[in-house]
């Protein structure tokens, strides 16, 4: 018994002291500095390796929003601070317009909207600088009744109109996909043939590319005259055979397409419009009176078509100042871009939005619009719209206190995801030498961009000098003069 006793002590014992051996060993690890902290080594001589930030997402590293695996593209830094959008992951509620200088946050708040967007049943719709150029140039050539300049057709002639033209263009485009056969099979018995009839002919009159599956569709949407099913079509789209008396309806149709300014008339288009005729030739139903309607009813029921499938469509304007249309040195008070968001921000588009109000509404949010416009240093932008209690209009300004917050709320963010720092980060203020000197500089930005710009070109002139200051990467004035004068510079190359 003893003996049994001794040897239970002696294990006791040794595994005392394998235990004490290891909390030696982890507190050795965690006080030991690591080695980028001996600044001797001009290898080490890196804010990041000092601050524990290597292979850390570091928002303040981007000079453009567009990072797709940024912390920032996942909605979970910038606005937060700024309260614009739901906390969490929740999806937005309501549609926004939103006016900002460049560089002010406009494409990271695109970029937190797409993040938050529902990833089935959404057909997003992305109006940006690149889409806008070949929609307007375009429109440019089918005005042909005179020899103006570009800017000059679009501020006189362009309307509401034309841009309903692009949506109803892209909605349909996006809409006819293998993908939604199956979801409009399952819920097409819900829809009036009616109904689906004047879809038949809006599909077919909009769409722009091969018309293999927009002949599915409109098989499967009319199946109690074509008798079809997703893979047995009866209604013929590959050389239909038409009498002679269709080929007036066809010239009909034509010349109401050529109509439609913002898009040519391409192959694909005639394809569209020979399955939009065969529709006619089986059904006999007149593809006329619902292309007699207007285009926002026409939009209109689209989106109540959608929204019965449980599909829900969202508008993204932005990027205009990257249009090649908009901003020249002939039209300095920018006219044209004024002419263009008359057109999108018009009171008939922006109340097909209002939909997503009222808790009692099981689709509340089938269509939204995010508009973002570009605002110019001394000039006057107008929005028409004046529903702002319904669709907020958000002019995002910075001043040298909400960049401060901005910054401290990333600053949060980075510490929490350091590893062997030399020391915590401190808050930007201290890092620029004081509240003072802090605020004196960050004054000198518009927005978040700028700061972007001026922190880069901090940090690289700190690591030269790091060890001629009494807390190393800790600013005085001369540091921050020579990375004002970089970030100057910077900014006029942009």
């Amino acid at each position: 018994m003893a003996s049994s006793l001794t040897g239970f002590n002696q294990l006791c014992t040794i595994i005392s002291s394998i235990l004490m051996l290891i909390i030696a060993l982890t507190w050795l690890y965690i006080t030991k500095s690591p080695k980028e902290c001996n600044l001797t080594s001009v290898s080490n001589r890196n804010f990041n390796y000092y601050y524990g930030l290597v292979n850390v997402d570091n928002p303040l590293s981007y000079y453009s929003a567009e990072q797709p695996d940024s912390i920032n593209s996942k909605c979970r830094l910038f606005y937060d601070s700024m309260h614009l959008f739901p906390s969490g992951d929740r999806s937005l509620s309501k549609s926004m317009i939103v006016q900002a200088l460049r560089g002010s946050g406009k494409t990271h708040m695109r970029q937190c909207i797409i993040a938050r967007l529902p990833p089935t049943n959404q057909i997003l719709i992305k109006i940006y600088g690149v889409d806008i150029n070949n929609y307007l140039e375009n429109f440019v050539q089918a005005i042909d009744f005179t020899s103006e300049p570009s800017y000059e057709k679009i501020r006189k002639y362009w309307t509401k109109e034309h841009f309903l033209q692009v949506i109803l263009t892209e909605i349909v485009t996006r809409f006819v996909n293998e993908k939604y056969l199956e979801i409009l099979k399952q819920r097409q018995n819900f829809i009036t043939l009616q109904t689906r009839k004047e879809i038949a002919v809006l599909l077919s009159f909009y769409y722009t590319k091969d018309p293999g599956t927009l002949c599915k569709m409109i098989n499967l949407l009319l199946h109690e005259i074509t008798e079809c099913s997703i893979l047995d079509c009866s209604m013929p789209c590959e050389n239909p055979k038409f009498n002679n008396g269709d080929q007036e309806m066809f010239i009909e149709l034509t010349q109401r397409h050529n109509k439609i300014k913002v898009k040519r008339y391409t192959t694909a288009v005639d394809s569209s419009l020979k399955v939009l005729l065969a529709m006619y030739t089986k059904t006999k139903y007149s593809p006329l009176s619902t292309l007699d309607r207007s285009y926002r009813d026409q939009l209109a029921s689209l989106i109540n078509f959608l929204s019965t499938l449980h599909i829900a469509t969202t508008v993204i304007v932005d990027s205009l100042d990257e249009s090649i249309f908009f901003f020249n040195q002939v039209d300095t008070n920018l006219r044209t871009l004024q002419t263009f968001i008359d057109s999108i921000t018009n009171d008939d588009i922006l109340h097909l939005a209002l939909g997503n109000w009222g808790e009692s509404n099981e689709m509340k949010n089938s269509f939204a619009f995010y508009i973002f416009i570009p605002k110019k240093p001394n000039v006057l932008m107008n929005i028409s719209w004046n529903r702002q209690d319904k669709i907020p209009i958000i002019d995002l300004k910075w001043d040298e206190l909400r960049l401060i917050n901005y910054v401290d709320y990333i600053f949060d963010y980075l510490r929490s995801k350091t590893h062997h720092q030399c020391k915590s980060l401190p808050d930007i203020c201290s890092l620029l030498g004081g509240r003072k000197l802090c605020i004196h500089t960050i004054k000198q930005f518009r927005h978040p961009r700028d700061f972007h710009i001026f922190f880069g070109a901090l940090i690289q002139h700190m690591n030269i000098v790091c060890r001629q200051r009494d807390s190393p990467f800790i600013a005085i004035e001369e540091d921050l003069k020579i990375a004002l004068a970089e970030t100057k510079l910077r900014i006029l190359e942009e």
